[in-house]
């Protein structure tokens, strides 16, 4: 009888008990390998070595959130929908044919729309979910003309959700910001920001950072920054930690005579922008924060367009008049730069969760 007991107790107790060791497995795994930057690392250029020099006063520009290609208004992410521990009936993975066209799609918008600088985030080089392509290396090729680099914000050697799904995981991301400009660079660097989630988070987040291209102009410098805020940052503190950090740069540089362009995907809406304005009014989440309006004096400018929204959710695939769309892409300039012109193309989210936001700046 207790010989019977003890093969019941087994039957019942080895299925919590070998996923208790799978997810102390996890953890162990993830904590060996946690990617753990320095806070300044060069970023070394990947495309041609240019000699051109910046002197053209008016630039243009380019920044766009690409998704890694795998988000576009075909799809919807499972873990929008709260599913870290099981997928459903949703994809974890965007099939390779949606990854392939968005990606293809993403390439050509980058060949029509030549500027002299472009700031991409989401760049995977080496992921899963993106099926292990280099788009690193194949927007590269497709501008061939332009100096490329490249900053890991995201280096995770597999990502275990969903949580109750093993063989069905997120998986291995490396992923980053590029970088490409059709003028020299005397340096690239990829800038450490401040700010950290709880460790067990941490470990499996992204380690968000700036790449902060120098460019010489006149007696000085361009300094262009391209960054990628927090998201899932309950209440912005994260977010606030990471602006603080960003003003001081600014500041800084723009007190030394240089002229200072920061373009990207803030995770927050700019200033004189409510976050439900392009939605008729209806917010899901209080993920869409404002910068205040104080947070440099009035001189520095923010560009963005307030008619057409930059990013949509993802809790389900884009569904035109019905999805929360918002702007949260935009430009920060220091006062020396000039705002020419400004646009965010709509592409109805074709090929990614963001749309494109081209200007053009005069630098004073």
């Amino acid at each position: 009888m207790a010989k019977y007991i003890r093969r019941v107790l087994l039957i019942l107790t080895a299925p919590p008990a070998a996923f208790m060791l799978y997810v102390a497995a996890v953890f162990a795994h993830a904590g060996l390998t946690d990617f753990q930057p320095a806070d300044v690392i060069p970023a070394t250029n990947e495309g041609p070595a240019l000699s051109t020099l910046l002197q053209d006063s008016t630039i243009t520009c380019l920044t766009w959130n690409i998704g890694y290609a795998g988000l576009g208004a075909e799809t919807a992410f499972f873990y929008e929908q709260g599913r870290q521990l099981h997928s459903g009936d949703m994809d974890v993975i965007t099939p390779l044919h949606l990854v392939q066209k968005n990606q293809s799609g993403i390439a050509a918008f980058l060949q029509d729309h030549p500027v002299d600088f472009c700031l991409l985030q989401e760049v995977d080089q080496r992921s899963k979910r993106s099926h292990y392509t280099n788009q690193f290396e194949a927007f590269s090729q497709v501008l061939p003309q332009m100096e490329a680099h490249f900053a890991t914000n995201y280096d995770v050697k597999r990502i275990p959700v969903p949580n109750l799904e093993p063989f069905n995981v997120y998986g291995k991301v490396l992923s980053g910001l590029a970088t490409y400009s059709a003028y020299h660079s005397s340096s690239s660097n990829r800038l450490q920001l401040p700010g950290e989630y709880p460790w067990k988070d941490r470990i499996f987040q992204l380690d968000r950072c700036l790449l902060v291209n120098r460019i010489p102009f006149g007696n000085g410098e361009l300094v262009l920054i391209n960054l990628h805020h927090s998201a899932y940052d309950q209440g912005g503190y994260i977010k606030a930690q990471q602006m603080a950090f960003l003003r001081e740069l600014m500041r800084k540089e723009y007190s030394q005579g240089h002229h200072v362009i920061a373009g990207g995907d803030w995770n927050q809406c700019p200033p004189g922008f409510t976050p439900d304005q392009l939605a008729g009014g209806v917010t899901t989440d209080n993920e869409y924060l404002k910068i205040n309006a104080d947070f440099l004096p009035t001189e520095w400018s923010w560009t963005f367009d307030a008619t057409t929204p930059s990013h949509r959710e993802t809790q389900t695939r884009y569904i035109p008049d019905s999805t929360f769309v918002s702007v949260i892409d935009f430009y920060l300039t220091s006062p020396n730069v000039e705002v020419v012109d400004h646009q965010t193309v709509d592409a109805d989210f074709r090929y990614a969760d963001h749309q494109p936001v081209l200007a053009s700046f005069k630098l004073k």
